[in-house]
């Protein structure tokens, strides 16, 4: 989340322009939920080697249900972080189609 999300789009945005907008912290979250969603997927997957080899893993703390709920909220949350930054930067959700 940190690294794929916040620091490369916020750090991107702030060596184009020179200067940091926190309206950027918006779609830098929701690329950090989706690569944080791509980890859990894989975490996901291995539950199962992951638990018998002693590997302790989110997916292995929560759970396969738990952790599939939390992979639904990663997905869910990300379209609704770049609609708010339409609404607010963009100003309508039309924005994001141009």
């Amino acid at each position: 989340m940190i690294f794929f999300g916040w620091l490369s789009v916020a750090g991107s945005y702030y060596l184009q322009t020179g200067h940091f907008d926190s309206i950027v912290m918006l779609p830098a979250t929701a690329c950090g939920l989706l690569a944080t969603a791509v980890l859990n997927i894989n975490n996901l997957r291995d539950i199962d080697n992951d638990r018998l080899s002693g590997k302790n893993t989110l997916a292995v703390r929560l759970g396969a249900q738990r952790a599939r709920c939390y992979h639904s909220l990663l997905l869910l949350t990300a379209p609704l972080c770049l609609a708010l930054f339409a609404m607010f930067y963009l100003h309508t959700l039309a924005g994001c189609l141009s």
